[in-house]
Order: structure tokens, then C-alpha cells, then sequence
């Protein structure tokens, strides 16, 4: 689950300093550790605006994507879908029982503080997914959060050692059903992971000015936060403007107000 403030951020960073992408995005999660009230947004609804994101990126930029590499993109984090329904259920639970996810009643992890067991397994879960969409699909969601694992060897060492044995693996299974070329295939995982922070950073509600890994034209891609609601990119990786949105719900629901509705507009 990606929690999100209550509170919205008036102190925009739009001094043109910008942070890595994924620092801003952990940063708003660790905040929100231990947070009682908060919004919440389900890892597929992520995946979801991933997708739509993927669909407007100019081709030249990371490649062109088919509608089955959208698709397993838009599918790219499924395997949560489980757990986010359970943490939900405890949200909206009057009882306040514990959930997958949850420490105590009232209380729901952000997504970087589960448990390495439960992450791994959804993320398998999620690469299972794509890969019935179409191996490419399935290749690129397995390179993608093998990536991951390997930059969170530490966290569970045997654990994810296994995991990435399996995905390599699966990996050479795949490859000789893709007819495309290595560095297309790469372009194409770039592709994936831009999508995937730019998706968590509207999700998180992180407010930085950011800089991701990245690059179009031999230059990093930048973000800087010109509003709460409002960013502008170089180098613009659209063809036009564009806004994009994510659903959430309120943790705990009230009366008066159980979802809400998020946008972020990104400019040249």
C-alpha cells in the first residue's frame, strides 16, 4: 500500500534543487510510518496510473510500446492486490482487525516496510501476471524488480539471492520468444521504471523537485515543482502537456469523506 499525507504540502520545493526520485518517494513513506489517518492508494491503482503514463511517453524516448507491454505494465504490481484488499477491509472494519500489512488496529505499512517474505511474493506474483499477457511483458516486469531485489540484497540476503536465481531463470526461458534486441528490450525496462517512480511520486505526495535515473538526449530527466498540483519536465518526455490522476481512500473512512481524488499536471 502507498499512503499519502492528510496534510498537503505548502512548502513545494521549486528552487530547482532536485533529490533522486526514489529518495523523495522513501522519504514520504518513512514519514508516514506509524501514521493513524492517511490516505490510501492500492499498489494496482499505481500499476494502473504507471500505465497511462506509459501511453502518452514519446516513442523515441524509451521505445514503442505495443498495447500488451501497456498492458503488462498496467499489471506490473498486481501481486499486491491481496494484500492491499486485506489492509483495506481492516481499514473500513469497525472491529479494527489486523490485516497483511498491519502492525496494530488502525495502524497500515507503507509498502516499503513489508515484511521481504510478503514483497517478494507479490512481486513473483505480479511477474506471473504480466507474463500471460505476453513474454516481453513478463521479461520486462522480471528484469524490473529484480533490479530491486538486487538493490535490497541486504534486507533478506538468502531470500533474495533465490528470488533472483529464479527471475534469471524465468528470463532465459523468455528471451528466445522476444525477437527484439538486447538494448531494445533495455530501453524498454527504462521505460517501466520512469513510469514506476513518476507513478509513486504522485501517488506518495512527495513534493521535491527530482531528478531521475533516467536519461533522454544524454540528460537526466528532471521535475521541478512549480505547485502543490503542478510540475514541469526537461527533458519533456510527452508530446503535449498532460494531468494525470490516482483514487485513494481515507484511512479511517468518515461520513463525510471516504476517497479522494489526486492529480499531478506535468508541463513543458
Amino acid at each position: 500500500m502507498i499512503l499519502r499525507s492528510l496534510q498537503v504540502n505548502q512548502n513545494v520545493n521549486s528552487a530547482g534543487d532536485q533529490v533522486p526520485a526514489w529518495e523523495a518517494i522513501e522519504h514520504s513513506q518513512r514519514q508516514m510510518m506509524g501514521a493513524k489517518e492517511c490516505w490510501l492508494i492500492t499498489q494496482p491503482a499505481h500499476a494502473a496510473l504507471s500505465a497511462e503514463i506509459a501511453l502518452k511517453l514519446k516513442p523515441e524516448i524509451f521505445g514503442a510500446m505495443d498495447d500488451a507491454t501497456i498492458r503488462a505494465i498496467a499489471l506490473h504490481d498486481s501481486g499486491w492486490s491481496a494484500s492491499d484488499a486485506n489492509a483495506i477491509q481492516a481499514s473500513r472494519s469497525t472491529g479494527g482487525k489486523k490485516s497483511a500489512g498491519s502492525k496494530s488496529p488502525g495502524q497500515i505499512l507503507p509498502f516499503i516496510a513489508v515484511d521481504p517474505r510478503e514483497s517478494l511474493a507479490a512481486c513473483a506474483a505480479s511477474i506471473e501476471m504480466a507474463e500471460k499477457v505476453s513474454a516481453l511483458g513478463g521479461f520486462l516486469v522480471s528484469e524490473h524488480f529484480r533490479n530491486i531485489a538486487m538493490a535490497n540484497h541486504d534486507k533478506a540476503p538468502a531470500l533474495i539471492s533465490k528470488f533472483v536465481a529464479s527471475e534469471e531463470l524465468r528470463q532465459k526461458k523468455l528471451r528466445p520468444k522476444i525477437s527484439l534486441p538486447d538494448a531494445e528490450i533495455q530501453r524498454l525496462v527504462e521505460g517501466l521504471r520512469f513510469c514506476d517512480l513518476l507513478s509513486l511520486y504522485l501517488c506518495s505526495g512527495a513534493s521535491e523537485s527530482i531528478e531521475f535515473p533516467q536519461k533522454t538526449g544524454g540528460k537526466n530527466i528532471v521535475l521541478e515543482r512549480t505547485g502543490n498540483d503542478q510540475c514541469s519536465m526537461s527533458p519533456f518526455p510527452f508530446a503535449t502537456d498532460e494531468i494525470f490522476g490516482v483514487s485513494a481512500l481515507r484511512h479511517p473512512k468518515l461520513k463525510e469523506q471516504s476517497s479522494s481524488r489526486f492529480f499531478l499536471k506535468v508541463s513543458e
